[in-house]
């Protein structure tokens, strides 16, 4: 027995150094090199001692199961990385649904990204004037990240299943992206030409619709109203009569539209141009503002409402993105810019296919 238990020290002593060299390698990773210590001990004294351990099977079947679940737990915990580079992600599905899910056709898909192409390929960081080793989207995947945001606004982690990235890393890019895209989508501008068309002298519409977002800290009470129920991002629309897109302002949701309208100055514009423009009951009070007028007849009245519809419309086409009808959950000036963004691609949607909306009783 003495015999027995000098080999049994001796080939301990042996495993023990040959152990403590791997863990002068595995300095990294102390705990799992802990792990693995006290496991093959476990194994070694088992198998090599029967005398001190008589159920040393199921033991020996046990330890491993425990080691074996602490390695699974950890592959859970740290997943390996893909070092694969994910470029093209857009798949046959999504081309099926394409303006559906980005809300512009393909060719003006193409030619956005070929005018931002230089700056889509731009890493989210730099280190040491550097780039980072980090793998991102090509730009066309990229772009279509955002387009899909602003168009179906899905969870940041559903989008990053089906651009096969996390969620984190959606949203870095989101903040990284929409700052970029913006310049490249302007298209809101007034008129380089007189208008001719009008109705009673007035030449275009103007209304005020609201983008609910999730609560602002601090300053919440600048984003509430009372009588919306929430706290929103109110915009300001001014258009023609045809439905081309003039102007458009965002604010705070705790004003109204006429507060708005003299917030934004566009009461003292329209004056100093010689502008009339048809708008609802809560203009009253502007003479360049066309209002619904008890002291008129039934048919004048229903003309102004037909005619000033047109700006209706074009706040439903807006609603059509999700981005602009949900709970914006990301920051104000996100929120700003995606839908300054999602205007702007409106506008250049019906500059390209205009409304021809019907003016009822126009002047002559």
């Amino acid at each position: 027995n003495l015999s027995m238990i000098h080999t049994v020290l001796l080939q301990l002593i042996i495993q023990l150094s040959q152990l403590l060299t791997q863990l002068e390698q595995w300095r990294r990773r102390r705990k799992q090199a802990q792990c693995i210590i006290y496991a093959s001990l476990q194994w070694f004294i088992l198998e090599e001692s029967p005398f001190l351990f008589p159920k040393r099977k199921s033991f020996i079947q046990k330890s491993r199961h425990r080691l074996q679940k602490r390695s699974n737990y950890r592959r859970k915990l740290f997943p390996k990385k893909n070092n694969k580079r994910n470029s093209e992600v857009i798949t046959e599905d999504f081309l099926a649904n394409w303006y559906d899910n980005t809300g512009i056709f393909e060719d003006d898909f193409a030619n956005l990204v070929r005018e931002m192409e230089i700056d889509l390929r731009q890493p989210r960081n730099f280190r040491n004037n550097q780039i980072s080793s980090q793998k991102f989207l090509s730009p066309a995947s990229r772009l279509a990240m955002v387009m899909t945001f602003l168009r179906r606004s899905p969870p940041q982690s559903m989008l990053g299943e089906r651009f096969g990235v996390s969620q984190s890393t959606v949203s870095r890019e989101l903040k990284f992206l929409i700052p970029i895209i913006y310049p490249y989508v302007q298209f809101i501008n007034w008129p380089e030409r007189p208008v001719t068309e009008s109705w009673m002298n007035a030449i275009g519409a103007i209304d005020c619709t609201s983008h609910f977002r999730c609560r602002v800290h601090p300053g919440q009470a600048l984003w509430y109203r009372g009588d919306k129920g929430g706290h929103f991002m109110t915009s300001q629309v001014i258009c023609s009569l045809r439905g081309q897109i003039w102007s458009v302002c965002l604010g705070l949701g705790h004003n109204n539209d006429q507060g708005f309208f003299r917030l934004t100055s566009k009461d003292q514009f329209i004056v100093q141009n010689d502008i009339h423009l048809l708008g609802d009951s809560g203009y009253r009070g502007n003479a360049n503002v066309i209002t619904p007028n008890d002291c008129k007849n039934k048919k004048w009245n229903h003309e102004q409402m037909a005619n000033r519809a047109v700006v209706e419309v074009i706040n439903a086409y807006v609603h059509n993105w999700k981005v602009a009808t949900g709970k914006f959950a990301m920051s104000t000036e996100m929120q700003e810019l995606s839908l300054m963004i999602v205007y702007n691609l409106v506008a250049r949607h019906l500059k390209e296919f205009p409304m021809n909306w019907p003016i009822q009783n126009p002047d002559k």
